[in-house]
């Protein structure tokens, strides 16, 4: 008995067709030449050992990843431009220059929390590193040498709780934008942390808790 009697039709109706036949011939006799040469090793037991530890691992580490971290970090730009648009007219009765900072600082905030969360790109969170490093430094350099312009400059100010959390704020901003840049090396327009991040979740739940907190109690009297 032929044993390839059965693949007799199939071959018939390949050779029937010129053109699918000699694709087909040209494929295979391409795949062996890769396979001759040593530049494609086919493994079935690899490549049945990777599936299954796919199915088995994919899941439960997107379970297990940091999945509202643009959320958070949307969030949390949008909390420090509410607090920075809070103490912005009390600044602006002040100084002119303060008001204008202020303005325009909670503008961005707002903004790029927004268009963050709308398009994550790895611009947009090298600006996010960037900008709340150099307030955070700004806050740091008021609050012990005193600015070196305005009504009283080389004058300390005190600090306050909307100061706080909006730098607080800003910090995590900082962690989350490194931290979206490192992933967004391996996994482009990432919109989630790996586990490794997850324990930020109660941070950023806590700050963003503080700053809405302190906005409502406080709003009225800063010191930022």
């Amino acid at each position: 008995m032929d044993v390839h009697q059965g693949h007799r039709p199939l071959a018939a109706r390949l050779q029937s067709r010129p053109h699918v036949w000699t694709r087909v011939r040209a494929g295979g006799s391409r795949l062996a030449r890769l396979i001759g040469s040593g530049r494609l090793v086919v493994d079935p037991v690899r490549m049945g050992m990777a599936a299954a530890t796919t199915r088995r691992e994919g899941p439960e580490s997107v379970r297990r990843a940091y999945a509202d971290a643009l959320l958070h970090l949307a969030a949390l730009s949008i909390v420090a431009g509410a607090i920075h648009a809070v103490v912005a007219p009390p600044h602006l009765a002040e100084a002119w220059t303060y008001g204008t900072f202020f303005v325009a600082l909670a503008a961005f905030q707002l903004a790029w929390g927004a268009w963050i969360y709308a398009r994550p790109s790895a611009p947009g969170f090298r600006i996010g590193a960037a900008l709340s490093a150099a307030v955070i430094g700004v806050w740091i350099l008021s609050r012990t040498t005193g600015i070196p312009f305005g009504p009283e400059p080389w004058q300390p100010e005190p600090v306050g709780a909307l100061d706080l959390a909006a730098t607080a704020a800003e910090a995590l901003i900082g962690v989350l934008c490194c931290g979206f840049l490192a992933s967004a090396a391996v996994r482009p327009g990432v919109r989630w942390l790996p586990a490794r991040f997850r324990g930020l979740h109660p941070v950023a739940m806590a700050v963003m808790f503080c700053g809405l907190l302190s906005l409502l109690l406080g709003g009225g009297n800063h010191t930022h």
